[in-house]
């Protein structure tokens, strides 16, 4: 019983937590807002590249936001393409389906696109993935959500989206 009780008291105050407030990420040229409810997961700074990983926080929360760059300009599509295969070659996605790249904005950049769709756990994802050179750099950023959470995350994305920016060498 008395660990019951414990159990309880820790997922009551789990629940009652307040959410994140908005953050500023910059780093090397690279800035944007993790909004509110949202966190800052992994990152990783690979010396010639960078790695940021942005998640919706709580419990069956499916938004993700990753932004990696590469110092050096390199063809968009290409660097799009290596990231695609990664996405292949990674045991979580089943079902996974590509659209044909595409050329579209993300924030105030034209960009090469494309979008997928997959099974997680059995759970239907969609996500989108753009790829640009600005400032010196080669950009890839994915966006991914279970088809289910798409309302509860469209303002994060949004606002990602909105304050995303690469400064221009």
């Amino acid at each position: 019983m008395k660990y019951l009780f414990i159990l309880l008291t820790c997922l009551y105050l789990t629940a009652c937590k307040s959410e994140t407030p908005p953050t500023e990420f910059s780093r090397n040229g690279v800035s944007f807002t993790v909004p509110e409810g949202w966190s800052i997961s992994e990152e990783e700074d690979y010396g010639t590249g960078y790695y940021v990983s942005i998640e919706k926080e709580g419990f069956s929360e499916s938004g993700i936001f990753l932004v990696t760059w590469v110092e050096g300009e390199m063809s968009a599509e290409e660097f799009l393409e290596l990231n695609r295969e990664s996405l292949l070659g990674q045991e979580v996605y089943d079902n996974l389906s590509f659209s044909p790249v595409n050329t579209t904005k993300f924030g105030d950049y034209d960009t090469k696109h494309l979008s997928f769709t997959t099974d997680v756990m059995k759970i239907e994802h969609k996500g989108d993935m753009h790829s640009f050179s600005r400032g010196g750099k080669t950009v890839y950023i994915l966006r991914q959500e279970a088809l289910e959470d798409s309302k509860a995350n469209r303002q994060g994305f949004e606002d990602l989206e909105k304050s995303f920016r690469v400064e221009e060498l």
